[in-house]
């Protein structure tokens, strides 16, 4: 029921019918929407219609954008060198060319180049150093020196794409266990 229900959201035009209930920016909505259909049923080409004629320059729209039109099994190789072209010396990258490294920024980028480019280690062992540098000291990623939930699951989610790659094994165990730390009774994250 939950496919069908997702599938039916998609409007002609890429946007979702439901879009402005959600607590996300749309492009954010749509992208998640793509990856889950992917997934789950079949690649939505009007949702990857969308995403390449989305006008947001935005480092992580730009590697959403990537990750959608792979989903839809569409080339998304002239994005992704778009992409390379905002990694900064640190490594990671940030919200913009020019702007400072987050992780968030860094682990969308790494997401976009391991759909596109898996066995290209070079252009992402940058960014997975990056990101192991900025692990807290209970397991933690977060923006600045606050630790937070999203940021360490949407971190470990791109040091488990590379993990085949990338000796990750510990950096990826300490993130889970402070997403377990974080988990309350009822089994959710709540907003932390």
């Amino acid at each position: 029921r939950g496919v069908s229900w997702l599938s039916g959201q998609v409007q002609p035009a890429g946007s979702l019918a439901s879009e402005a209930n959600s607590v996300g920016a749309a492009f954010q909505s749509r992208a998640e929407a793509a990856q889950t259909l992917k997934l789950l049923a079949a690649p939505s080409a009007p949702l990857a219609d969308g995403a390449a004629a989305d006008p947001d320059q935005g480092t992580e729209n730009l590697a959403r954008r990537i990750l959608t039109l792979n989903a839809a099994g569409r080339d998304a190789t002239p994005l992704l060198a778009a992409l390379r072209t905002r990694q900064n010396a640190d490594g990671g990258f940030g919200g913009a060319p020019g702007y400072a490294s987050t992780p968030v920024d860094t682990a969308f980028a790494l997401l976009a180049m391991k759909v596109v480019a898996p066995a290209d280690t070079a252009a992402a062992a940058p960014g997975v150093a990056f990101l192991q540098a900025r692990q807290g000291a209970d397991g933690s990623f977060g923006l600045g020196a606050e630790a937070d939930v999203y940021t360490t699951a949407l971190v470990l989610t791109a040091l488990r794409e590379w993990s085949s790659r990338f000796p990750l094994a510990t950096p990826s165990q300490r993130a889970v266990a402070f997403l377990q730390s974080r988990q309350n009774a009822a089994g959710g994250f709540g907003a932390s």
